[in-house]
């Protein structure tokens, strides 16, 4: 289905917000392949290996204990510590994260990081030497530590020597059996039911093929498993940020739709005499909302009918990324502002009967 005038309108907002937080975060964003200038994919790839800090329980896998030199166990512990209080650790994630990937750059081997688009798995760098407070990221190091995290767990699954410059390493699949022989269960929701094995690829076969986009199913103890981390596309970005923003774009259909056929939207044009308003997406002290231009109204969506617009709301600018944006008192951010501020003078009874009906000016 063709989306509307609306509905392209807002998803071309979209993009222009997050453009503002690309500049927000400092992310490379060089804008050299045309077909790939999307500000959403850019910050999304971000957005979605960007560790929020907070406490989270560490879980080592049966790979540990192993020795390590002194300096590595004492980083290890380090690293621990930081998570369980829930401290930043993305400067141990390398540059990579915002200054070496580029989802719009020329080299396909640097749009996204090849280990996490495939397994989900995470490499950080082991060091107990103090962050430079001019420079965000950690010393690179001579180990790194394998990993998996979700809002509550954070899993050691290995530490290595860093990987020499063109190594396979990087493609081992001896991590994802790590994490079939400790949680087979997680695996599960992967696998292919009904597809016969064929070889276990190695490891210079998987690198080879990441590097042209190509997916390596895996085969563990003869099943057959989709990549955890929904593999590589044909243009090198990561396949999990490519459905993320198709489920986005329904939200964006969703929210158009329901702007122009809603109850609550279409009565405060009538009050406002309004004919063409229009419509903006904008972040507020209270997260991300939608304003119309003309009347100032500002409009805070609670519409857990509406899946993808919920998607759309809540995962599109995490709170975590909000709270700095409103902390730098970004430009738009205070126009956004100063209409929820004259919109709160309505009066009290209008209020009401907007949050009743579940899509709610504030």
């Amino acid at each position: 289905m063709r989306p509307s005038p609306l509905a392209i309108r807002l998803y071309e907002e979209l993009n222009s917000l997050a453009n503002e937080f690309i500049l927000l975060y400092g992310l490379k964003y060089s804008k050299e392949i045309e077909t790939l200038h999307c500000p959403l994919m850019r910050w999304l790839d971000f957005r979605m290996r960007y560790i929020e800090p907070k406490p989270r329980q560490v879980i080592y896998s049966n790979r540990f204990p192993k020795p390590l030199p002194l300096e590595v166990q004492l980083a290890r512990l380090l690293l621990e510590d930081y998570i369980r209080a829930g401290k930043d650790i993305n400067p141990y994630q390398g540059k990579g994260l915002t200054i070496v990937n580029d989802t719009s750059g020329k080299r396909p081997n640097k749009r996204t990081d090849h280990l996490w688009a495939s397994w989900g798995i995470t490499h950080l760098h082991l060091t107990i030497k103090p962050i430079d407070s001019e420079n965000y990221y950690a010393s690179r190091s001579d180990y790194l530590a394998y990993c998996l995290c979700d809002d509550n767990k954070f899993v050691f699954l290995d530490i290595r020597p860093h990987p020499k410059a063109c190594s396979d390493d990087f493609a081992d699949p001896e991590l994802i059996r790590i994490v079939y022989e400790n949680w087979p269960q997680f695996m599960n929701q992967y696998e292919l039911n009904g597809v016969l094995p064929g070889k276990e690829m190695e490891a210079a076969e998987i690198n080879r093929f990441r590097k042209f986009g190509v997916g390596c199913p895996l085969v563990i103890k003869d099943k057959v498993y989709i990549e955890p981390g929904m593999g590589i596309s044909a243009a090198g970005t990561s396949m999990k940020v490519q459905y993320f923003i198709m489920r986005i774009k329904e939200g964006v259909r969703e929210l158009s739709e329901l702007i122009e056929v809603g109850p609550q939207f279409k009565d405060r044009l009538l009050i406002n005499g309004i004919l063409n308003p229009e419509y903006r997406m904008g972040i507020a002290e209270r997260g991300f909302v939608i304003y119309e231009l003309k009347s100032g109204d500002v409009f805070l969506l609670n519409v857990p009918d509406f899946p993808h617009i919920e998607l759309l709301k809540e995962h599109t600018f995490p709170n975590w990324a909000i709270k700095r944006y409103i902390e730098s008192r970004h430009p738009n951010f205070l126009v956004v502002q100063e209409q929820l501020d004259r919109a709160r003078n309505l009066p009290l009874n209008f209020h009401q009967h907007i949050i009743k009906d579940g899509s709610h000016i504030i």
